[in-house]
């Protein structure tokens, strides 16, 4: 993932990552990077499962890594429900599949890295607005 983190490093407005899932060590790895741009006054948004969602052995650290998080100046967004995988840097790079930004990824997982600021855009706009405490994406017919 470290063209994810040269992403973070490069962002000059705003980052946006929802992650269902944290471990105390990913967030660690990439506290650097989410310093620099907040140094450069870069805001940063993190979408991902409440603490008290998470079994009682991993619970400590996921609370510390918010808390970390919350007094770097990163937005913490909590939810009971979560499932979608994205990060958006700059309203113009867009990482989507399956892979948990914030916890370290599983041999299986998949993602796409592309830049387009309209779906960027579109799922910022999601994002933005998310007050449910599930996104629900359905398919439409063309």
């Amino acid at each position: 993932m470290a063209a994810f983190e040269r992403d973070i490093s490069d962002a000059a407005k705003s980052i946006v990552v929802i992650s269902p899932y944290m471990q105390a060590g990913r967030v660690n790895t990439l506290l650097p990077a989410l310093q620099s741009a907040i140094s450069r006054s870069v805001t940063i948004s993190i979408c991902t499962r409440a603490a008290r969602t998470y079994n009682e052995k991993l619970r400590n650290a996921v609370v510390e890594s918010i808390s970390q998080l919350q007094q770097m100046g990163v937005a913490v967004r909590m939810y009971e429900e979560l499932q979608q995988h994205c990060a958006i840097i700059d309203k113009s790079v867009v990482w989507y599949g399956n892979v948990d930004f914030l916890a370290f990824g599983r041999k299986d997982s998949d993602v796409l890295r592309f830049e387009n600021v309209d779906i960027a855009g579109e799922l910022s706009a999601i994002y933005d607005g998310m007050d449910c405490e599930q996104l629900f994406i359905s398919d439409v017919d063309m």
